[in-house]
């Protein structure tokens, strides 16, 4: 079992899946090679400033002191906009859990799909593949939620990139 999976699933470092858990997550990769439809949304940002504590992309400014030191430190000149979904499949089999009063199975899938959707590497590879097409890097992926980066920003950025180029 990848290590990024179980960490997004919520287990320690080195932790190994067994009994209930190593099956729920076994049937959750399984339903989802048969059945998951993940998306992958990208585009380049037309601007980027770096105005003291904010970062500024197309015009919207983010406050996030670890997003604008790794932006500085990789030199950056340009970002991209990145968005992976497990897809509505994952979201409708986690409902069908919940009104079968499957709580653990729901709260289990829930997690599990979008964990194994948004994880998944086909959306690493695109990014790869648009950044070599610019002559870009690659950095660790970064967004509201994670640790110095309020997660109320989360809206702002969606419709940034909802609202395409500028």
């Amino acid at each position: 079992m990848p290590e990024e999976y179980i960490r997004l699933l919520g287990y320690p470092r080195g932790w190994v899946l067994e009994g209930r858990a190593l099956e729920l997550a076994d049937w959750a990769r399984a339903w989802y090679a048969a059945n998951g439809k993940p998306w992958f949304y990208a585009r380049p940002a037309e601007s980027l400033e770096i105005m003291g504590d904010s970062v500024v992309i197309d015009g919207v400014g983010f406050e996030s002191s670890r997003l604008r030191s790794t932006l500085e430190q990789a030199q950056a000149h340009s970002v991209v906009l990145v968005a992976v979904g497990a897809g509505e499949e994952a979201e409708e089999e986690s409902r069908r859990r919940w009104e079968q009063e499957k709580p653990d199975e729901y709260s289990s899938s829930k997690l599990r799909l979008r964990s194994r959707g948004a994880s998944d590497d086909d959306g690493r590879r695109e990014v790869v593949r648009l950044a070599e097409q610019h002559n870009m890097a690659v950095l660790p992926h970064y967004s509201p939620g994670y640790p110095e980066w309020d997660i109320a920003e989360q809206p702002r950025l969606l419709e940034l990139m909802k609202a395409g180029p500028q």
